[in-house]
């Protein structure tokens, strides 16, 4: 069996519906997408954020003073005597 194609075609009298015009200042008050899902917010917010990490693994990288009393590893007279 063949498919067969069967055209309808319908008629109306009446005229047609023009389209509603929207006036430009309710088109241009209109939240965009970044602002209903506050993207520019959530972009400072991670930049702060790996600025925060970047900050933490610098200070946590840094090595410590040795001339200010730091532990640069030898064993000196004073450490001797706070074992005793």
């Amino acid at each position: 069996m063949t498919p067969s194609t069967i055209a309808t075609v319908t008629t109306s009298n009446d005229a047609p519906i023009p389209p509603t015009l929207i006036p430009s200042d309710v088109l241009q008050n209109l939240p965009t997408f970044n602002s209903v899902f506050h993207f520019d917010k959530r972009l400072r917010d991670e930049d702060d954020d790996d600025n925060d990490e970047e900050e933490e693994t610098a200070k946590i990288d840094e090595p410590e003073d040795t001339e200010s009393g730091g532990d640069d590893g030898e064993v000196t007279e004073s450490d001797r005597e706070d074992d005793l």
